[in-house]
């Protein structure tokens, strides 16, 4: 179950920040030109979190009352705000059609609020002595981890919606729920 919820933030967080990024030298795009980046690297990003979760057991039978895990779950939390940083530094580098600049900056603002909240907890799992601990500062980190998602999540799918509102398909992970 923990598994599970941390591959769902995860997934739906990064997938729609990969998807605006674009590791290019700045020139401005098309719309066109800017979505099809976007879900690039929607699908690049995809790939990192998939290797992040490579080596956490399919199983959540008796996770956390296994020491050994612990290693893990803190090569994970600290895995999540690079994966984020690095997307966020190469969106920095995109420079967005003028159709979509207010919903690309947007974007960016909740995404920093989002990687503040991962840097958050990813300090918190990387000072504990325990696996017993994780649990206390996975439900302490939601309280700010799930506000800054849901802002990117808006931000997202207004960023989306530019696109959809051009008549493109734009195919990339948002969370409207």
């Amino acid at each position: 179950m923990v598994r599970a919820i941390l591959i769902g933030i995860l997934t739906v967080t990064l997938a729609g920040l990969a998807a605006a990024c674009d590791g290019g030298g700045g020139e401005s795009l098309t719309l066109e030109e800017y979505f099809a980046r976007f879900e690039e690297i929607d699908q690049n990003v995809d790939q990192e979190i998939e290797a992040l979760f490579a080596d956490f057991p399919e199983s959540d039978i008796d996770f956390f009352a296994n020491e050994e895990n612990l290693p893990l779950v803190k090569d994970l939390f600290a895995g999540f705000p690079r994966v984020l940083g690095d997307a966020l530094d190469e969106l920095r580098d995109l420079d967005p059609p003028s159709e979509a600049e207010d919903e690309h900056d947007t974007f960016l603002e909740a995404g920093d609020e989002l990687l503040t909240a991962f840097e958050n907890a990813a300090e918190q799992v990387a000072d504990i002595d325990s696996i017993s601990e994780v649990e206390a500062i996975n439900q302490s980190a939601e309280a700010e981890i799930g506000p800054a998602t849901d802002a990117f999540d808006a931000a997202c799918l207004s960023l989306v919606a530019v696109g959809t509102e051009a008549g493109l398909t734009v195919e990339v992970t948002c969370d409207d729920e």
